[in-house]
C-alpha cells in the first residue's frame, strides 16, 4: 500500500515503511505496532488504517499510519469488542474530510449478549480517539450492521433487517427503517 513516495509492506512477519523520497537512497523503518496479519485500508485523506487480527486475548489494534511519520497512533479494542469487517473495506465508513472513521463491531455486554455496533473514531489531531459506540438498536441481537454511511453529522448503520440513524453529537437514535 502506497502513500505518496512511501510504501507500507509486510515481509517475513514484519511490517515496514519503505521511503522512496530520495532518489538512490531507499530507507525502511519498522512499524512495530502493525502485525503481519493486519489488514490495510486507505482513508480518504490519504492516511492508512491498519487493523490487526485478534490476539490470544481477543484484542484488536487499530493503527493510523501517516506518510510523514509512519504509525502516529494506535487504539486497542478489548476482547469484549470483536471487529467484524474482516478485510471488507466497504464496511469502514469515513467522513468526506477523512478525519473520522467507523467500523462495525460485535460488542459483548455484561450479561454475555452480543450486540451489533459501530465504533466511530476521529483522527483530527493525528491520533485515533473514540467518538462513540453506536449500537444498531438498544436490544438488538440479530443480524449485524455491516455497512454504514456518514453524512452531515448523522451515522446510518445498515443490516439486512434495518437502517438506523444516529446523531454523532449525542449518540441518540434519530430515525429507523425496518427492511421487509
Amino acid at each position: 500500500t502506497f502513500i505518496g513516495d512511501k510504501a507500507f509492506v509486510t515481509s517475513k512477519g514484519k511490517s515496514v515503511m519503505v521511503d522512496f523520497s530520495e532518489q538512490g537512497n531507499i530507507t525502511a523503518k519498522a512499524l512495530n505496532d502493525i502485525t503481519s496479519s493486519s489488514s490495510l485500508y486507505t482513508l480518504t485523506d490519504g492516511n492508512i488504517l491498519a487493523i490487526s487480527s485478534p490476539d490470544s486475548e481477543g484484542k484488536v489494534n487499530i493503527s493510523l499510519v501517516t506518510k510523514s511519520n509512519g504509525v502516529s497512533s494506535t487504539y486497542t479494542l478489548d476482547g469484549a469488542q470483536s471487529v467484524v469487517i474482516t478485510a471488507d473495506s466497504r464496511a469502514i465508513v469515513q467522513s468526506k474530510e477523512g478525519k473520522m472513521f467507523g467500523l462495525p463491531v460485535i460488542i459483548m455486554d455484561s450479561e454475555g449478549t452480543q450486540r451489533s455496533a459501530y465504533c466511530v473514531f476521529t483522527t483530527a489531531n493525528g491520533k485515533i480517539e473514540p467518538v462513540g459506540v453506536f449500537t444498531h438498536e438498544a436490544n438488538y441481537v440479530g443480524d449485524a450492521a455491516t455497512r454504514a454511511v456518514y453524512q452531515n453529522g448523522t451515522l446510518y448503520t445498515v443490516s439486512n433487517e434495518k437502517i438506523t440513524a444516529f446523531s454523532i453529537e449525542d449518540n441518540s437514535i434519530t430515525g429507523a427503517l425496518t427492511l421487509n
